[in-house]
């Protein structure tokens, strides 16, 4: 039996175990996971047992790679900074010879932002560029996806997920904030993706320091759907899994088009209400990225202006029954604390142009009308195109 130089009793053990988790937060700005994958925790509580002082275990933690590449590392941007969406899920960008998309190689191709990582080196830094002259914000993921319509080719990062985040740092660098959508469409590799299948495959890649690090912005998924199939019980346990692997991420949801409200199958038949259904997720998340779909059910290529009234109604909080009256006094019995606090749940405009941008050739300044539109009547921004001054 090894010998210590100090008494070994559970108050010591439990004084260095505290130890541990406090150095780590000053110096790697996280807590040890006490795994043999990252036995920093369990390094710290042995030399303590061996009679190393605090300040000499914190100057040899002070100077470990990672701790040298923490303090190397920009301060976190606030979650109310993150918030302010400026982006486009599918923009035009004037950019010809961009392959795959409805339309390749055309000047009026869309550029499917979210799978940027299909594209080769100098496409991405290409569409990076144009990108960060209009928009802060860009959607990226699921990191496994069977390629949008056959249109976009498929990906699965599982087995070299650094090169996902390394795509996400490269964005990062031209002052991108990533969007990361997290859970892999209903049939991709044959799995449902319930929390047990993401437990399985995704969360040990999303739980390392640097993943972390990266992904600050955070989505459920691609509109989990059909229309209202999920019940509520399925979406609690979805964003409490988000909530859980993601704890100090800003994290969002998105629905199926003009969906009210995240409760499905026989919600109602239980007497679940729509302010019930948003109330049980609104501890785990911060927003809503909200999609509407009448524009681009037709094929007009320009909102009309009743369209436009009606879509940024929605997000006026002048108006009774928009969501921010709703999410702040409570309309319909709509909850107004969530995981911001005291501060109801933000819902923000966040696809409503992107299908007809891709299938019926709109043009993009029909995306950026409706953006502005929401913005004018103070919508915290936009997802799917908009004002590049905003």
């Amino acid at each position: 039996m090894t010998q210590f130089p100090i008494e070994v009793n559970v108050t010591r053990l439990v004084e260095f175990h505290q130890l541990a988790d406090w150095l780590c937060l000053q110096e790697l700005g996280r807590l040890p996971s006490h795994t043999t994958d990252d036995p920093v925790g369990e390094i710290i509580e042995l030399m303590a047992l061996e009679g190393q002082t605090g300040d000499q275990i914190q100057v040899w933690l002070h100077n470990q790679p990672e701790a040298i590449a923490h303090r190397a590392t920009p301060p976190r941007p606030s979650l109310d900074t993150l918030i302010k969406f400026r982006g486009a899920m599918w923009p035009k960008l004037g950019l010809p010879g961009i392959p795959w998309g409805p339309r390749p190689n055309a000047i009026d191709n869309v550029v499917v932002v979210d799978s940027v990582e299909a594209f080769d080196d100098p496409t991405q830094n290409r569409i990076m560029t144009a990108y960060a002259a209009r928009y802060t914000h860009v959607p990226m993921g699921p990191s496994i996806d069977p390629g949008y319509h056959g249109q976009i080719p498929a990906c699965d990062f599982r087995t070299h997920f650094g090169d996902y985040l390394e795509t996400a740092i490269k964005w990062a660098k031209v002052d991108v904030h990533v969007c990361h959508f997290l859970r892999p469409d209903r049939g991709v590799a044959g799995l449902e993706w319930t929390v047990g299948d993401l437990n399985r495959e995704l969360t040990p890649l999303f739980s390392t320091p640097r993943a972390q690090e990266v992904m600050q912005i955070v989505c459920l998924g691609w509109e989990p759907g059909p229309k209202y199939f999920y019940n509520n019980a399925w979406w609690v346990a979805m964003c409490q899994w988000m909530a859980q692997t993601f704890p100090q991420a800003l994290r969002l949801i998105h629905m199926v088009a003009d969906t009210d409200a995240p409760v499905g199958q026989d919600d109602d038949v239980k007497g679940i209400t729509n302010g019930d259904g948003w109330a049980n997720v609104a501890p785990y998340l911060h927003g809503w990225l909200v999609q509407n779909a009448g524009y681009t059910d037709g094929d007009t290529p320009i909102p009309s202006k009743e369209f436009l009234l009606n879509f940024a109604n929605q997000f006026n909080p002048a108006v009774h029954g928009s969501f921010p009256d709703r999410f702040t006094n409570g309309y319909a019995g709509w909850p107004t604390t969530s995981a911001w606090g005291d501060r109801g749940l933000i819902a923000l405009p966040g696809e409503y142009a992107a299908f007809g941008l891709y299938w019926k050739n709109f043009p993009d300044s029909a995306a950026v009308s409706l953006g502005q539109a929401a913005m004018d009547v103070g919508a915290t921004g936009f997802f799917d195109g908009g004002p590049s001054e905003a």
